[in-house]
């Protein structure tokens, strides 16, 4: 699920900061430089169960359809997405079927995947939803998207957070979750944080706080700010780091440059933090490098020589930006690294990766 929202030239952001170490060593590994990939600090927050949206994409064929006595047989409604006559009949197949009974006054959602060439229960809605599910059955693979498809899926999913249905808000929260948070930026006018917060509800759903804390620092105002201290305040008590790269993006989305030496000073380079406190504050300046905007990306190619220079055990986390942003004015620290013989050996191998990808690069850094 997560792979399908790759796409050239951009990042997905919905913070896994949510993601275990491991989770964001994957992450890493994979590269998180592109600003139209799903946000790191919220794509891993949302499970690895595929959003409705997802699933719509990945069907030749989507229709509404109606249940029959036998509750294996349904009758077409309305396609949504390719062809299917209404009336016509489908027969799901006993592991297809969902479980319980599916209430009588919702439309059954019904899906044909090409690859196992069968029919699978998508879920159902309330009725008068039929302009929504042909926005879904008119959704892009990302793959495919430039910026302004972006752009306009984004809003599209903004403006369902708060429908009446469950599977409606749902589905915009996982899509949300999984937006390049440059995008997120773009839609700056479109946030109204009371809304937010009424909708999302993230004190009663920890799982959504990443997101949440993402579009609140691109938001700002008073009440944001109360939210993200309180938070921030919240999870520091209780030593748990869901949501903590998604806060420190905001901190520094609210801050700006003006604040990043207490930044580096306190969240990575400062004594006492555990590792994944620290490769946390790390995915943040990796995500606002990324979408180089309210701080620059040279700016943060500046902060990782220094981590570089006092956390060399910490230089796997940034090789992944090193080699997606063309840093090549870091091979001489990075290798440097290397002759030391200090790095642990799964930090040597993503060094050695990022130092040779990089001699195959023009020489002049883009951030130079």
């Amino acid at each position: 699920g997560i792979r399908d929202y790759k796409v050239t030239g951009v990042q997905t952001c919905a913070l896994p900061i949510l993601l275990s170490v491991v989770g964001w060593a994957c992450w890493l590994s994979w590269g998180i430089g592109s600003s139209l990939f799903a946000c790191p600090a919220c794509v891993g927050t949302t499970g690895p169960q595929l959003s409705l949206a997802q699933q719509i994409i990945n069907c030749e064929v989507a229709v509404c359809a109606v249940p029959t006595v036998d509750r294996r047989r349904f009758l077409v409604d309305m396609a949504f997405k390719g062809v299917r006559e209404p009336g016509s009949e489908i027969v799901l197949g006993i592991a297809a079927l969902p479980q319980g009974r599916i209430p009588a006054d919702r439309e059954v959602l019904l899906g044909y995947e090409s690859l196992s060439q069968q029919w699978r229960y998508l879920g159902s809605v309330t009725p008068g939803h039929r302009d929504w599910l042909m926005s879904l059955g008119r959704l892009k693979r990302t793959a495919d998207m430039a910026n302004e498809d972006w752009r306009q899926r984004t809003r599209f999913f903004l403006q369902t957070l708060d429908d009446p249905d469950l599977l409606i808000r749902e589905t915009a929260f996982r899509e949300l979750s999984r937006t390049p948070y440059a995008v997120m930026r773009s839609c700056r006018d479109q946030l109204d944080v009371e809304r937010l917060l009424t909708t999302l509800e993230p004190d009663q759903f920890p799982e959504r706080r990443p997101l949440v804390a993402l579009l609140l620092g691109i938001a700002g105002g008073p009440l944001a700010d109360h939210w993200l201290e309180a938070t921030r305040d919240d999870e520091a008590r209780h030593r748990e780091g869901g949501s903590r790269a998604a806060l420190l993006v905001a901190r520094l989305e609210r801050q700006g440059e003006s604040g990043l030496s207490r930044f580096l000073a306190e969240e990575i380079l400062a004594d006492g933090l555990r590792d994944r406190e620290r490769r946390a504050a790390l995915l943040a300046l990796s995500v606002q490098g990324t979408a180089d905007g309210v701080i620059p990306r040279s700016t943060v190619v500046a902060l990782y020589e220094r981590v570089l220079e006092q956390r060399a055990e910490l230089a796997d986390a940034l090789a992944a930006d090193v080699v997606s942003w063309n840093e090549v004015g870091l091979v001489p620290p990075l290798q440097r690294l290397l002759e030391a013989g200090r790095l642990p050996p799964e930090t040597r191998e993503a060094v050695e990766r990022a130092v040779e990808g990089l001699r195959k690069q023009p020489e002049r850094s883009p951030s130079s």
